[in-house]
């Protein structure tokens, strides 16, 4: 699969089952609709030595956006993270 070609870039956020940190992949798709994504499985590693392989649904968010749109959305993920930070205690 030719990913410069994808015109969607898919953002999951998972939850490390061990010491509760955000953990962010993405996944290029030629599609839009979340279903595929959702129904897919993912490795996902933590920085604490966590692993495991989740299926998309698992996924505590997910973003998507054009392709060209990307810089946008890093931007809107930067506001989510300071937002999450801002409210711990």
């Amino acid at each position: 699969m030719d990913t410069k070609q994808m015109p969607y870039v898919h953002l999951l956020q998972f939850v490390c089952r061990q010491c509760g940190k955000p953990l962010v992949i993405s996944v290029a798709s030629d599609a839009a609709n979340l279903e595929k994504i959702d129904s897919d499985s993912y490795s996902v590693k933590c920085q604490c030595g966590w692993l495991d392989r989740l299926i998309g649904v698992e996924a505590a968010r997910h973003w998507v956006t054009p392709s060209c749109d990307q810089q946008n959305l890093i931007d809107h993920l930067i506001g989510v993270r300071d937002e999450g930070l801002s409210n711990r205690p």
